[in-house]
């Protein structure tokens, strides 16, 4: 099929989707390959809303766990284990964490990998028959509306022509952890806004700068100021953690705009490895 074989119109065919919904929703395990693939695609979309990542970073089998956690700014080794258990759906104990995770400067993610692969499962998304053709495009979208389901997201009004920011905005990161493991390096960086972060960010920082300019003025004019300006930056500190945790105002997939563009980029071949601006990269180790 040249397009996306699920349109709005023929309500059969809707029917007809939301029954096969359960069939593109199986699973098969996952290897170390597609472990680090996951790695590599995490590591590239929080380039683009997390400072603290390191863009330059380039990770593989060989990327000691000290040098992978510093490029992700990862928490240390309990609470990472445990919240690898939850990304991947698996039951690691603790030290089975630590058997893989330290010593830090001389475990690597090949070990990582291979431990996360020995138990976890990814979604496996076969091509849709319809009409007595195959549709992988087809088999994505349902694939990423069930994902969406999932996570909590009302799918009912959920059409390929729907705008992606729409329906992402509240829940943009299941969405992201399911292309990580059935299409990575296929999606082009995800780009969030969140202007009332940037405001709370940008007043903490513009007060703390004026708090150094008037002490540098004088003392009298300094302890003046800073009863304005310490309060301020307090304010804003404490409101960037609360608006940290809401969803972004804006959700983009740079061109991607509707479910149908989502689903045809999921089918494009995928790149030998995609860097944090979306390029392909040659896969070297640091």
């Amino acid at each position: 099929m040249t397009r996306l074989a699920i349109a709005e119109a023929p309500s059969r065919l809707s029917r007809m989707t939301t029954s096969l919904l359960d069939d593109v929703s199986s699973y098969r395990p996952m290897t170390a390959e597609d472990v680090l693939a996951w790695f590599i695609e995490d590591h590239r979309h929080q380039c683009q809303y997390d400072d603290a990542a390191d863009p330059l970073a380039r990770l593989a089998f060989e990327t000691t766990v000290a040098r992978w956690r510093e490029a992700c700014d990862l928490v240390p080794c309990r609470p990472l284990g445990r919240a690898l258990n939850a990304r991947f759906q698996t039951s690691f104990a603790d030290s089975d964490w630590r058997s893989a995770l330290e010593p830090a400067k001389v475990r690597t993610l090949r070990g990582v990998c291979e431990l996360v692969a020995s138990q976890a499962m990814a979604p496996s998304v076969e091509p849709l028959r319809l009409m007595g053709r195959d549709c992988r495009p087809a088999a994505y979208f349902l694939a990423v509306r069930d994902a969406l389901r999932r996570s909590g997201a009302d799918v009912s009004a959920i059409r390929p022509s729907s705008e992606l920011n729409d329906h992402l905005r509240k829940h943009v990161w299941p969405v992201l952890d399911f292309c990580a493991k059935v299409a990575p390096g296929r999606l082009p960086p995800v780009h969030t806004a969140k202007p009332a972060y940037d405001v709370c960010i940008g007043t903490f920082s513009a007060s703390l700068v004026a708090m150094l300019i008037v002490r540098l003025i004088g003392e009298n004019i300094s302890a003046c100021a800073n009863l304005l300006l310490a309060p301020c930056a307090a304010i804003a500190y404490v409101g960037s953690w609360i608006v940290a945790k809401l969803p972004p105002k804006h959700v983009r997939f740079g061109e991607l705009r509707t479910f149908r563009d989502l689903s045809y980029a999921l089918c494009r071949p995928r790149e030998t490895e995609a860097g944090p601006d979306g390029s392909g990269l040659a896969g070297r180790s640091m």
